[in-house]
């Protein structure tokens, strides 16, 4: 099972206080569906490899990209592939011993699009679909080297 805190957007209209996040509400807002998903897969995204303690081999290894000697766009984006590949093996794994719902599984995540920039860097876009059939892209990343 999956134990974190996930967060949920809420429409403006909904009442909510004076706070923009707290613990202190009497109950506690439950993140379900689609939105769970997508919850658990960017965080795993972004999650260095072996800075879980419990979990060595959760995360991937997207943070080499921040501070690293990536010299190109071919560099970062062949980095992305492999941290997408990455995360979706584990998503899967917690898929298969969690028991989620359609709608909180994951179908396939996969890189929609990779834009390059006239003076270095990348833009990669990622579709996550669940089992029920959505989808929704997600900008993961703008990257721009000096």
């Amino acid at each position: 099972m999956v134990w974190d805190v996930h967060f949920q957007p809420i429409p403006e209209t909904t009442p909510h206080g004076y706070r923009a996040f707290t613990f202190g509400f009497r109950a506690a807002l439950v993140v379900t569906g689609f939105q769970f998903l997508i919850n658990r897969w960017l965080k795993t995204f972004f999650t260095p490899k072996g800075s879980e303690i419990l979990h060595r081999g959760d995360g991937t290894t997207l943070a080499l990209l921040i501070g690293g000697n990536i010299g190109s766009q071919e560099d970062a984006r062949d980095l992305a592939i492999r941290a997408v590949e990455e995360t979706n093996e584990q998503i899967r794994t917690q898929d298969a011993e969690g028991g989620f719902s359609a709608e909180e599984s994951l179908d396939s995540a996969v890189i929609t699009r990779m834009e390059p920039y006239s003076g270095g860097g990348i833009s990669i876009w990622v579709t996550i679909t669940n089992l029920a059939g959505k989808q929704l892209e997600v900008l993961l990343m703008d990257y721009a080297t000096r």
